[in-house]
Parts: C-alpha cells; sequence; structure tokens
C-alpha cells in the first residue's frame, strides 16, 4: 500500500517544522539576552597618572585608577612588573621596597576584594616632592601617553598591572601601558 501525502500529514510536518524553528530562535534570543546582560554590567578600569607644581615648585604628583564602565569592578590582585620581575604588591608596598614612601603623601591599598563603583575611581598613591627627587613617578612607570617631565634615562619602567572582574565573574586585567582593559578567557 502505498501511503500518499493528504492533508493531514501535510499539516503535522509543517506544525514539527515551525515548533523547531520557534525552539532554535528562542535559544538565540536567550544567547543574545546574557549576552546584553553581561555587557550592561561590564566595568572598564583605566590607570591614570597626573602632576602639579605649586608656586613653591613642589611637585605633587597621583597615580588613579578609574572604573569608566556600566559595573563595579571587584579587585582580584595586583603586580608591578619591573626588570627585576614580577611584585605581587601594590603601589604602597613597592615604593616601600626601592625608597621607604620617602615624599608619600596619601595612598590608597588595593587589596583583593576591593570594589570600584561604576563611574567612580580611587587614587591609588600621591607623592609630593621637590622637582629633584630621585623617584619622579611619571618617569619611573610606563603609560600610553607621553608624561611631560624632564626625562631620566629609564628604558626599563615598571609597568602596573590590575586584574578584576565583574558581577558575573568576566575577568579582565588593565596595564598603566595600555588605555584599554585586555578580556582574560
Amino acid at each position: 500500500m502505498k501511503k500518499r501525502l493528504n492533508a493531514d500529514r501535510i499539516v503535522s510536518v509543517s506544525a514539527i517544522i515551525v515548533s523547531l524553528a520557534t525552539l532554535v530562535m528562542i535559544l538565540y534570543q536567550t544567547i543574545l539576552t546574557r549576552k546584553e546582560q553581561h555587557v550592561s554590567v561590564m566595568p572598564s578600569l583605566m590607570i591614570g597618572y597626573g602632576k602639579s607644581i605649586d608656586s613653591l615648585s613642589i611637585v605633587e604628583e597621583r597615580i588613579w585608577l578609574e572604573n569608566n564602565g556600566l559595573g563595579p569592578a571587584f579587585i582580584e590582585s595586583m603586580l608591578i612588573i619591573d626588570s627585576a620581575g614580577q611584585h605581587e604588591v601594590d603601589l604602597f608596598g613597592y615604593f616601600e621596597k626601592i625608597n621607604g614612601n620617602n615624599d608619600t603623601k596619601g595612598v590608597v591599598r588595593i587589596v583583593p576584594g576591593i570594589i570600584v563603583p561604576e563611574n567612580q575611581g580611587r587614587t591609588l598613591y600621591v607623592k609630593k616632592s621637590g622637582q629633584e627627587s630621585p623617584i619622579i613617578l611619571g618617569n619611573y612607570f610606563e603609560f600610553p601617553y607621553k608624561v611631560d617631565w624632564p626625562k631620566r634615562d629609564n628604558s626599563n619602567k615598571a609597568v602596573i598591572e590590575i586584574y578584576y572582574k565583574s558581577i558575573y565573574d568576566d575577568k579582565w586585567k588593565v596595564r598603566s601601558d595600555s588605555p584599554t582593559p585586555i578580556e582574560l578567557d
């Protein structure tokens, strides 16, 4: 007996095809929605440097961390990479090894678990000294932009590296020598 296509079979097969296509669309939309959720709270940290000189030739230098993203950044760790290797310390600990934090005016210790809210920042290190100071932060650390200082010969500048995550555990790192964060796997 030969099977023939009748209206009932055509409707049944069509319903199955439409159902499968709908399922595929729903799965695709779910994936897009998850991506949008992650992007909607994505933190974007930047390490900055600034200086000012007052009328008495006192130089105030500052290194800060700023979150220009859409969600909070949860700090996981901080490294300072120089010619001697990697140092898993914050700026205060690093300069404590180098010069005992001479001329330090203010510091915020960066430890795992610190949160940097969206559109806010933290000053990491403030140093006040004369222009003859042996350590000039702008010449000591690598930044992605030119720092106008009397240049000292220091081709092996140190790099600050901060690892952080979002509320969805997406992970990034930001380096003082790069203006944009790098997403980690």
